[in-house]
C-alpha cells in the first residue's frame, strides 16, 4: 500500500488481469464509521480490488475523519486508496489536508472542482480558494511533487 494507483493498474495489465476498484462514501459518525470500514473489510476479502476510493462529500467537513478510514483501509486491509478532494476550501486549508494525507502514507489524490453547494445552481470558489482542478493539482505538484 501506498503506491501510485497508476503503476498498479499498469502492472495488473502487463500481468493480462483486470482491475476492480471499489468506491465509498465517508461516513458520518463512529458507528456509521465502524460499519464502514466492516463492510470494506468483507467486500475486499471477497473482490480484491486493486484499491479503494472514498469520496469528499461537498458538506463534508471532518477531513481528520475521511483520512482515518483512508488510513485504516490502506493500513489494515493492504489496499491502496485513492481520495477525492475538491476546491472547497481555502488554499492553507488545502495545504494542510495534503500534508495530512502524505504524513498517513496515501499518495493518491483524485482532484476535483466539486459540486456546487445543496440549493446553488453555480459553483464559486470560497474566499481564498481555487477555481478549478486544474489549480489544484498545481498546488499538490507545488507541494509534494507527483
Amino acid at each position: 500500500p501506498g503506491n501510485k494507483i497508476i503503476d498498479r493498474i499498469r502492472e495488473v495489465h502487463a500481468a493480462g488481469g483486470t482491475t476492480v476498484s471499489l468506491e465509498f462514501f465517508p461516513a458520518k459518525t463512529s458507528k456509521g464509521v465502524d460499519n464502514l470500514l466492516a463492510r470494506i473489510e468483507g467486500m475486499t476479502f471477497r473482490l480484491r480490488p486493486t484499491f479503494v476510493t472514498l469520496t469528499w462529500r461537498s458538506a463534508f467537513t471532518d477531513e481528520l475523519l475521511w483520512l482515518r478510514i483512508g488510513a485504516h483501509v490502506q493500513r489494515e486491509f493492504g489496499i491502496d486508496v485513492l481520495l477525492h478532494l475538491t476546491c472547497h476550501l481555502p488554499v492553507e486549508d488545502l495545504k494542510r489536508v495534503l500534508r495530512r494525507c502524505r504524513e498517513a502514507g496515501i499518495r493518491n489524490i483524485l482532484a476535483l472542482r466539486g459540486d456546487p453547494p445543496i440549493g446553488q445552481d453555480k459553483w464559486t470558489p470560497c474566499e481564498g480558494g481555487l477555481r478549478n482542478a486544474v489549480e489544484l493539482v498545481r498546488l499538490i505538484r507545488e507541494e509534494h511533487g507527483d
